[in-house]
């Protein structure tokens, strides 16, 4: 096995499809342990041998008496990645679009009287760059949050998170408290 690495240290791609083959089905069936999901076990393998491929300098046959163990941490490390991605997710998730269709939706009512639309102007100024733009993106030129990720160049989960940091930022500056919007969005 060391053998192998070292081989794909000097590029050797039949050494690469050979280790492939030997390690594939061990690590997808690890992936999947970690990852209760056989699409995401996929995943993993490939971006596995990605990065042998890539990193196989970093192997050091000197150090290590078991080779497959640093197969097997590059898996455990990718899994780990993609668990902390999902529960990023899930958390942002709990951010729907609804949250932000009482923003979307004109006239601007707090539950008392209409927002200043200068004020909302104003605050909106006052908004870290970044926010102002997603602001802009989804409220102005109404594109979703798919679209405003692939305009900006970032995942959508920062999209969203972007957009609600910059939403919660803007209730704060009017005083406006965000159950009277989701009452007003209904």
């Amino acid at each position: 096995m060391a053998n192998l690495l070292l081989r794909i240290q000097q590029q050797d791609r039949p050494a690469y499809s050979q280790l492939y083959g030997l390690y594939r089905r061990r690590l997808h069936g690890y992936a999947a342990q970690l990852l209760h999901c056989e699409q995401a076990a996929d995943d993993i393998v490939q971006e596995v041998f990605d990065r042998i491929w890539r990193y196989s300098s970093s192997f050091d046959a000197g150090r290590m008496r078991h080779p497959d163990g640093w197969i097997f941490q590059i898996a455990r490390n990718q899994a780990m990645t993609e668990l902390a991605r999902r529960a990023r997710l899930a958390e942002l998730d709990s951010v729907d679009e609804s949250e932000t269709s009482a923003w979307h939706a004109a006239p601007w009512d707090d539950g008392d009287h209409l927002l200043d639309l200068a004020a909302l102007n104003s605050a909106r100024e006052r908004l870290p760059s970044v926010y102002r733009q997603v602001v802009f993106l989804r409220f102005q030129l109404d594109l979703s949050l798919q679209e405003i990720a692939e305009h900006l160049g970032i995942p959508v989960g920062t999209a969203k998170t972007w957009l609600r940091r910059a939403l919660i930022a803007l209730r704060e500056q009017l005083g406006v408290h965000a159950p009277a919007l989701q009452d007003a969005a209904h």
